[in-house]
């Protein structure tokens, strides 16, 4: 009978042990001892403050560029940025090289004019009383701008004078800004008046 129940018995096998698998990398991953490489560099040129820019360009009047007080605080802005002085002197030249076409794109519409028209829009700078090296600024153009817009307001015809369309002297001494003397236009068309009678005093 025991030999008849070992026979009807099937042997047991154990399972084979699974091999053991590589770490996934779902972060249970440990920490090897191999030195992390830098994906970036880190900056070594950043100077110390943003007057310490030194940027090297032919043509290129850097100091000039740095006292002007806009430019300051661009600089500022750079070096707060992380800003190097490599990167600076590219986006410097990247500027003078669209300033060239710019002026390369004048040239070509004034032709033979050019120089004529940069000597009277100098002259017309000195005039206005403001500085050639802040032409850059933005807001020189709207100082100049101004300054000669008040100009042609000083040679138009007096306003709210109550005068026709085609004023002559005597319209201008029988208008409000002519009879009175706290009226804006007063001086400038009492001034007209005189001028206009010192004519034939000569």
């Amino acid at each position: 009978m025991d030999d008849l129940q070992n026979q009807d018995t099937a042997p047991v096998v154990e399972a084979p042990t699974p091999a053991p698998t590589e770490p996934t990398n779902n972060g249970d991953q440990q920490p090897t001892n191999e030195p992390q490489t830098e994906t970036q560099e880190q900056k070594t040129d950043l100077p110390e403050s943003a007057d310490k820019y030194e940027v090297n360009l032919e043509g290129f009047d850097f100091d000039a560029f740095k006292a002007d007080e806009s430019n300051k605080a661009f600089l500022e802005n750079a070096l707060n940025a992380g800003i190097s002085n490599e990167q600076l002197g590219v986006v410097l030249q990247a500027y003078e090289q669209h300033t060239a076409v710019q002026l390369e794109a004048l040239q070509s519409e004034w032709g033979g004019e050019f120089d004529q028209n940069l000597r009277l829009a100098k002259q017309a700078v000195e005039a206005a009383g403001l500085d050639p090296k802040e032409i850059d600024s933005p807001t020189f153009g709207i100082r100049l701008a101004a300054h000669f817009g008040k100009a042609l307001q000083e040679d138009m015809p007096p306003q709210n004078t109550q005068l026709g369309g085609g004023s002559n002297i005597t319209e201008l001494m029988l208008s409000e800004a002519y009879m009175n003397p706290s009226h804006p236009d007063h001086k400038r068309v009492y001034a007209q008046v005189e001028k206009h009678y010192s004519q034939f005093n000569q």
